[in-house]
């Protein structure tokens, strides 16, 4: 799935916004989510690629 923006919303508020490879961050996803992920660029397309990762859930902080 490909986008040009997101939108992170977390209990109907907005907590980010803009293009996917400078919002989605491990950092956001594990505080909005709770889970570790971790985010790359893809090296031919610049685009954000997303890895969720088992296990532990992310620390809360």
């Amino acid at each position: 799935m490909f986008c040009d923006g997101v939108l992170v919303l977390r209990e109907g508020r907005v907590v980010a916004a803009g293009d996917p490879a400078e919002v989605l961050t491990p950092e956001l996803i594990a505080d909005v989510y709770g889970v570790r992920a971790d985010v790359s660029r893809d090296p031919e397309t610049g685009r954000a690629t997303v890895l969720f990762r088992p296990g532990a859930p992310a620390p809360v902080g």
